[in-house]
């Protein structure tokens, strides 16, 4: 009986060991997020995994080293991340960036999507500063189509100085519970006679457990460690009772 509770032990700890693999997601700047645009890195967040951070700034405001992401959980199950940078434009000039990725839960329990502008503004006459995004529950085709259509979605907050007010926040609900879900936002800033900025916006996800640990997905490496610790110390007291035996 000890032995078979034993090697049930043994296969719960490599399980362990296989998820310490990806980092938790930390404050950093974007580049760090994009591996310098190789595209490689992933980390963890509140159970639910990032990968797949792209960005490109045509105008080259700002530079993805120039971009800091702080990653954001709060008691209402939000997961997501902070982004601060310099997206502005000044009096006749206009810029223009795209930031995608992608988010992974071990169960479909990501139940919807929000994106806030919090430093912001547009001055002058044509002035504005937004942000559209493209949310696919799916993974896109080839051609970057969300299939079905169904599956996508749409959020648009801006700041327009000829028709205000400013739409600050936006969210959306999925019309079924995801487990995958890419996320592309499209920011820009036109001057106009004057200018606009966006400093800081925010993008999170909500959930159906009020969590991503609740929802099943995968867990942290603070848990892990925990435990593992535990298994590793139960599995040492059960190799002393069968040399006992």
């Amino acid at each position: 009986m000890i032995k078979k509770q034993l090697l049930l032990v043994c296969p719960l700890l490599l399980l362990a060991s296989a998820a310490w693999g990806l980092p938790l997601c930390m404050t950093n700047s974007l580049n760090v997020y994009t591996a310098n645009d190789a595209n490689t890195y992933a980390c963890t967040l509140d159970g639910f995994t990032f990968s797949n951070f792209h960005y490109s700034s045509p105008s080259g405001l700002p530079t993805e080293a120039l971009v800091d992401v702080t990653p954001t959980t709060d008691s209402a199950g939000d997961v997501g991340f902070f982004f601060q940078g310099a997206f502005t434009a000044g009096a006749g000039t206009s810029s223009d960036a795209i930031l995608s990725y992608q988010i992974l839960a071990a169960t479909p329990v990501i139940t919807g999507s929000s994106v806030a502008l919090n430093s912001f503004g547009a001055t002058g006459s044509g002035a504005s500063a937004s942000i559209v995004e493209g949310i696919c529950t799916t993974a896109p085709s080839g051609s970057g189509a969300c299939l079905p259509a169904s599956n996508a979605y749409s959020l648009d907050v801006y700041d327009n100085a000829d028709h205000p007010p400013a739409v600050q926040n936006a969210s959306v609900v999925f019309g079924t519970a995801a487990s995958t879900v890419y996320v592309t936002k499209n920011i820009v800033e036109v001057g106009g006679s004057g200018s606009a900025t966006i400093s800081e916006f925010e993008n999170t996800i909500q959930t159906s457990g009020g969590g991503g640990t609740t929802g099943g997905g995968t867990p942290e490496p603070a848990s892990l460690l925990t435990m593992g610790s535990g298994m590793i110390a139960f599995s040492m007291l059960l190799r002393k009772k069968l040399r006992k035996n």
